[in-house]
Formats: C-alpha cells, sequence, structure tokens
C-alpha cells in the first residue's frame, strides 16, 4: 500500500476518533491520553473469501500500563468490512474482526483512538478455493490387511494444515478416526463389508473441503 495511502487512512481514523455523531449516546466516549500508543496485531495475515481474521489493538499509556477500560478504539480497512468498527478495551485490549467479503486483494486496517493512532497491518484476501481427492492403495483389501490412504489437496493462497480422517468402520471406536499433518494414512479393517472413507482438508485460515472414497473389505 502506497505511503499516501496510508495518511489518508490515519486521517480518517482521527476524524472517527474526534466524531461527536459516532459516540455512544449513553454518554461521552472515554479516548485513549495524548501519549498512549496503540499496537495493532491480526490473528491471519492470509484469509480467504469466506474467512476473518481477528484484529487486536493493544493500547497503552506512556509507561507501559493499560488504558482504562472501556477506551473507544476505532478501526479502519481498506478493503472487505469490520464486524464492528469500534470497541471498548478490556485489560488494554479492544478487538473486532476483518471479514473478507467478496473481492481478493490487501486489507490495511488500523486502530485509533483519541490522537494516538496504530502501526498498519496487512491482510491478504485470496480465493482460498480448496479441492481434495482422496485414493486408497487397494479398493477390496482382505480383512486385518494394512490399506494406504493418499489425499491430495490444494487452496489458492492458502496452506493446508491438517487432514481429518474417518475410516468408516465405527466399531473401532477412537482408532476410527484421526488427524494428520500430511495427506497419508493407514489403517487396518477388522471387520468385512463396505466401508466409505472420508477426509477433510483444513487450510491456514480454518476452511476446508472433504472427499471419499468406498471400499470393500473381503
Amino acid at each position: 500500500m502506497s505511503s499516501v495511502r496510508r495518511c489518508v487512512l490515519r486521517l480518517h481514523l482521527l476524524a472517527l476518533a474526534f466524531a461527536p455523531a459516532l459516540l455512544p449516546a449513553c454518554g461521552p466516549a472515554i479516548l485513549a491520553p495524548a501519549d498512549a500508543t496503540i499496537t495493532l496485531s491480526a490473528s491471519a495475515s492470509t484469509i480467504s473469501l469466506s474467512g476473518s481474521s481477528t484484529l487486536t489493538a493493544t493500547v497503552l499509556t506512556s509507561t507501559g500500563e493499560n488504558v482504562q477500560d472501556g477506551t473507544m478504539v476505532f478501526f479502519q480497512t481498506t478493503l472487505g468490512s469490520l464486524s464492528s468498527p469500534q470497541s471498548r478495551t478490556r485489560s488494554g485490549k479492544a478487538v473486532t474482526n476483518l471479514l473478507s467479503g467478496s473481492t481478493e486483494g490487501t486489507a490495511t486496517v488500523a486502530a485509533g483512538s483519541g490522537s494516538a493512532v496504530s502501526n498498519t497491518v496487512d491482510v491478504v484476501i485470496v480465493s482460498g478455493r480448496i479441492s481434495v481427492q482422496v485414493a486408497a492403495d487397494s479398493t477390496s483389501p482382505a480383512v486385518n490387511t494394512l490399506v494406504t490412504f493418499t489425499a491430495t489437496a490444494s487452496a489458492s493462497g492458502l496452506s493446508i494444515t491438517q487432514y481429518e480422517w474417518d475410516f468408516g468402520e465405527p466399531a473401532a471406536g477412537a482408532a476410527n478416526t484421526r488427524t494428520t499433518q500430511t495427506g497419508s494414512a493407514t489403517y487396518t479393517y477388522t471387520t468385512v463389508g463396505s466401508k466409505t472413507v472420508t477426509v477433510k482438508a483444513v487450510a491456514s485460515d480454518g476452511s476446508s473441503a472433504t472427499a471419499r472414497v468406498t471400499l470393500t473389505v473381503r
């Protein structure tokens, strides 16, 4: 983001902080002291079009102490939307959520209170389309024979963080399900019959996709 646009964002925040029309009707808002510092962070730096990122503004006095609880903090973003454009502090922190919306790009977010303005944080919004396929090394294994499953997943602009497996044999109890960090898993069936194996690939923003394969244990 250009330095000009960052400056405009900061000016918008200052305008919000002093706009009487936006202050609560129940009474005057508490704003941060003039010498306060605001540090903004995002829980995820890349999110999909169906995702969100939690924004946390930490507001401290010049001596490093939390500002008064209830201090009003205003948030701004250049892309997407906010679950709430303003939030009150609790233990020095004010929280809201960046919602991705339907447009890809980079959302630059910032927070302000009184004359204090935070650093800017960039959150990249990607299509996040996830696809996954799964295959077994045998679709008609013998009972008590090890079967190897391979899942292949991709997510535009995101990484796959884990695979959640259900091997279709509920009588096996806890052994019937497993979570792996890679797309490979093995399982030994102890009963015969048709088994439907389900794998869910989970992306770094929490979105997911599911695939299934059916096999007959003999």
